[in-house]
């Protein structure tokens, strides 16, 4: 018997079930203490039919939250292809992308930010993949004035950093309870913000960061 494509109605709606039922626990206790048969039961769905759809309770979580932000993040942050692009504007859009999903989702992040729960691991690794060209748009720009750009180590410590500072933001937000607005949030967040993510872009597209602030080069010159 063939399995369903994600096109089957049967399929679609068991995955329904399954999303809600796993943001629904998860918004009450860690999704890691979850069980497939506890979330099968919730869903009122087979576990193999569970099976079709996600490896844990865990992963399935990280996919359903993906599929509701991915989209219009990764919308925003296509913009940073255009090498005069304002990517202060950008950034800040894309993190009110951010928080209105994780407003959305406050109490199953909120559960996961106050049990250290792997969850966040998970949605960093997710994020990482997400903002990874994104990064090496802005980063491959950066000071093309002989010193090669920025090594790969540097690039990926870049794409390590950005991907935390967006679940940072949101633990943040969830456990000083949502008081601010999101606009706040986000300004507070540039405040902090890399000097790289904040750099403007210069008439020919390369982006200048003062001397103390450059990357290490992709190569040292011997001598």
């Amino acid at each position: 018997m063939s399995r369903p494509s994600s096109d089957d109605p049967r399929y679609r709606r068991v995955r329904e079930r399954l999303s809600q039922a796993v943001l629904t626990m998860a918004a009450v206790r860690p999704v890691e203490s979850v069980t497939v048969s506890e979330l099968t039961a919730t869903a009122g769905v087979s576990r193999a039919a569970f099976y079709r759809h996600a490896s844990s309770p865990t992963s399935l979580l990280v996919d359903v939250l993906a599929t509701e932000i991915d989209p219009d993040l990764v919308a925003v942050l296509d913009e940073l292809s255009d090498p005069v692009a304002d990517h202060q504007r950008i950034w800040r859009r894309a993190y009110l992308v951010l928080l209105g999903h994780a407003e959305r989702h406050s109490e199953v992040y909120h559960v996961a930010s106050e049990h250290g729960s792997s969850l966040q691991s998970a949605l960093v690794a997710h994020f990482e993949k997400i903002i990874e060209p994104a990064v090496r748009q802005v980063t491959s720009r950066i000071d093309h004035d002989g010193t090669g750009g920025p090594s790969e180590l540097w690039t990926r410590i870049a794409i390590g950093q950005q991907a935390s500072n967006m679940l940072s933001v949101i633990r943040a937000w969830v456990r000083t309870g949502l008081v601010d607005s999101a606009e706040a949030v986000v300004d507070t967040y540039l405040s902090l913000a890399p000097p790289w993510q904040l750099a403007r872009s210069e008439d020919d597209g390369t982006i200048a960061l003062r001397p103390s602030r450059r990357p290490a080069p992709s190569a040292t010159p011997p001598g």
